[in-house]
């Protein structure tokens, strides 16, 4: 097949089952901790990091992974990979009895597509060289309009919603279960958050047990970095997430050889992490995303977002990650979805039905979708379970993604002991992010020594969580916007300020939508929202309108797929 840029990189795996007949290609990179075992009685293949390989490998008094493996097979144990932490996807082929297991990791961070078509089965963990194989096996490829309005409405795809009609992702925590002979298959769960389960203990022990998982989902990470022996390289920000990973890390022992972060110039996210990092001695590395010149990159970012996501999410990570030069580290340490989970998912102190409130961007889109969004909603108890999946999952993937370019993501608010436990515990316990608050201010008070960003105050009481985002820095903001006439650095990637100032950015963006628009013509209520949402002229809503254009460039021009 000739090279084509618009395939991506040979990693991860695909596969097709055909009239009982399966066939598979690995791209086996041999590093982290990726495998292939293929013998007379099955395949496995796994690609990724687990965190607590070691760990499972002294339980299970077992020398090495693939004895490991051996050993699940041998004892029965299925859906194995339950036990696994970190990130990762695979599948497990047993020949003799002919069943396919595909899985990914609790978080959906590694993700997988499957597409079934009469007696067709295309499984692949890209998305675009799924549509690739659909176009090669003569398999029509067409939009899902539905999807697609959705994606304008909220800004990600929800549940295991794709831009591509009758094509899925496989659900957080589950795995395809296939029946070779049949072709049949099913999506089961091996890790749910049960939203009805509620922390029984004290105020008291929920702390102690907040720091205790957190503790062991730090000590994983770091010393996965000594078992491939590397040193470490941490992400931080002025948030409260990456600095409670760095601080956890120094306070069990381990030396962070840099702090990396990225963001405008002198902004709270700049100068609290920097701040951060010479109070503890750690080598500081920092990217400006001044000027905004990687907004330019719509293609690459949407390559890497696959249509499930706003390309607008990752584009400066992809950004800064160029102009990182540093190599000697395993993994991207952070504290991804750690303000979710402990509180940011909360509208209320109480249990809350799901609602649209905090995923639409566009409410003029949502009549167009709301039976959709209702039945999707419908499906869960609580708003907090809802938002999980589709916002803190769903959503925020894309930075993930383009930090896996390099490296993979890690971060300890995402072991499957501590996600269910902070889902356990009250709301009333995490709104405005008391607990989180009373947590750090008692296991790691350093934490509480340097400003939060979300606030621009010391986050050593929780009522300054409401008072600081709703008055003190909104103060802050104006006194720079209209007393200093300086409205750049109020984000960390003021995006509409770099478009607004830069003539190359706009013309960019012109020609994109003129050389594109007429993909949209078999599409017009798809068209018509494009135009509108272009035509404000405010920057959020036109790069929404670029993102389809950009999906349909993507997928839709077979072009860019060329037959073997």
């Amino acid at each position: 097949m000739p090279e084509n840029n618009n395939i991506p990189k040979r990693f991860g795996f695909n596969l097709r089952l055909h009239r009982g007949a399966l066939s598979w290609n690995s791209f086996l990179r041999e590093k982290n901790d990726d495998c292939l075992i293929d013998n007379h009685a099955y395949t496995f293949f796994l690609e990724g990091v687990l965190l607590n390989k070691a760990l499972l490998l002294n339980s299970y008094a077992q020398l090495d992974f693939q004895s490991l493996v051996q050993f699940f097979f041998q004892s029965k144990k299925t859906r194995f990979w339950s036990e696994f932490e970190g990130e990762f996807r695979g599948f497990f082929y047993e020949k003799e009895c002919g069943e396919l297991w595909v899985f990914t990791n609790p978080i959906a961070s590694q993700q997988v597509f499957y597409h079934q078509h009469s007696d067709q089965l295309f499984i692949d963990t890209s998305l675009v060289r799924l549509v690739h194989s659909m176009y090669q096996f003569q398999v029509t490829v067409n939009p899902s309009v539905e999807n697609l309005l959705m994606l304008l409405c909220v800004g990600n795809q929800l549940e295991n919603q794709t831009p591509i009609d009758q094509v899925s992702k496989i659900r957080d925590g589950h795995h395809l279960h296939i029946q070779i002979s049949s072709n049949t298959l099913s999506e089961q769960a091996y890790f749910q958050i049960d939203e009805s389960q509620q922390f029984q203990g004290s105020k008291h022990q929920a702390l102690q047990a907040i720091h205790e998982l957190f503790s062991m989902g730090v000590g994983f990470e770091f010393e996965k970095d000594l078992e491939q022996n590397t040193r470490h390289l941490a992400l931080l920000s002025g948030g409260l997430d990456s600095r409670m990973t760095l601080l956890y890390a120094i306070q069990m022992g381990y030396k962070p050889a840099m702090a990396f972060c990225f963001s405008h110039s002198n902004y709270w996210d700049h100068t609290i992490s920097q701040n951060i990092a010479e109070q503890f001695h750690i080598p500081y590395h920092f990217v400006a995303l001044d000027g905004g010149e990687f907004l330019q990159n719509i293609d690459q970012l949407a390559l890497i977002a696959e249509g499930l996501t706003q390309y607008t999410g990752g584009i400066h990570v992809h950004y800064a990650l160029q102009h990182l030069h540093f190599e000697d580290f395993s993994l991207f340490h952070s504290g991804h979805i750690g303000d979710g989970v402990l509180g940011g998912l909360n509208s209320r102190p109480k249990p809350t039905p799901p609602s649209h409130f905090k995923v639409v961007a566009n409410p003029e889109i949502l009549p167009l979708v709301s039976t959709q969004l209702q039945e999707i909603m419908s499906r869960y108890q609580k708003e907090e379970m809802f938002l999980i999946r589709n916002l803190a999952y769903n959503r925020t993937v894309l930075g993930a993604k383009v930090l896996q370019q390099m490296r993979y993501q890690t971060s300890p608010f995402t072991t499957k002991e501590f996600l269910k436990l902070a889902i356990s515990l009250p709301e009333n316990w995490k709104f405005q992010q008391k607990i989180y608050i009373e947590w750090i201010t008692k296991y790691c008070p350093q934490a509480t020594k340097f400003p939060w960003e979300r606030t621009a105050l010391l986050p050593n009481a929780h009522w300054k969580t409401s008072f600081g985002e709703r008055y003190f820095k909104r103060l802050h903001h104006m006194k720079h916007k209209h007393w200093d006439k300086n409205p750049a650095p109020m984000s960390m990637a003021p995006y509409a300020y770099y478009f607004e100032q830069s003539r190359k950015l706009q013309n960019t963006y012109q020609a994109y939508y003129q050389d594109n628009l007429h993909r949209l013509e078999p599409y017009p209520e798809l068209k018509h929202w494009v135009q509108k949402l272009y035509n404000t002229g405010q920057f959020k809503q036109m790069s929404q309108a670029i993102n389809l254009l950009a999906i349909m460039k993507l997928f839709l021009d077979e072009s860019n797929y060329p037959h073997s």
